[in-house]
């Protein structure tokens, strides 16, 4: 079963979003967070399983697929796509998917940082249960949809405040 990217990202683009939109602690400070410990990070890569994090990297490496083609063919112009895909396909993905569990412990080790072994468990079996499976399937046309949302709001609040203080950034001596 392929997984959408969008879950990958920590559920989805909902998470991207929330990111965007929320607000910035500590003037670009990480917050601190207690070390993740041997307990937490086992519990963590449980956690992965329960959120299909491996078929998830697996539409990742699709997606980082399909940017080295237009990559190539932007910067070999002229050679002809079929060539180029051969190539990505055959030279550069069997690396890339090597790799792949090099994405998977990354992000396990993020949940590590962030939750307690205890706490990792508990969400473990949310996301056993039918509402947790449940937000599993859906949250990638949630995030989807949170991200398409955040953009166009972005770019109609960004048009309006613009033009609402165009003489202002004039003022100020900024073009606008």
């Amino acid at each position: 079963m392929t997984v959408p990217l969008a879950r990958m990202i920590w559920m989805g683009g909902a998470v991207t979003a929330g990111v965007l939109l929320a607000p910035v602690s500590g003037a670009g400070e990480p917050p601190s967070r207690p070390a993740a410990t041997a307990a937490s990070r086992a519990q963590a890569l449980a956690l992965t399983q329960v959120l299909h994090t491996e078929e998830n990297a697996g539409a990742i490496l699709s997606r980082l697929r399909d940017r080295l083609v237009q990559m190539l063919e932007r910067e070999n112009a002229g050679q002809p796509p079929a060539k180029i895909e051969t190539a990505v396909d055959e030279v550069l993905v069997p690396d890339l998917e090597a790799r792949r569990h090099e994405l998977v412990a990354g992000i396990a080790e993020i949940y590590a940082r962030h939750f307690t072994a205890d706490e990792l468990r508990a969400l473990q079996q949310f996301y056993e249960q039918p509402l947790g499976q449940k937000l599993v399937r859906l949250m990638p046309d949630i995030g989807k949809e949170s991200l398409l949302l955040a953009n166009m709001w972005a770019r109609q609040a960004a048009q309006e405040v613009m033009s609402k203080h165009a003489g202002e950034l004039r003022a100020r001596g900024l073009n606008r």
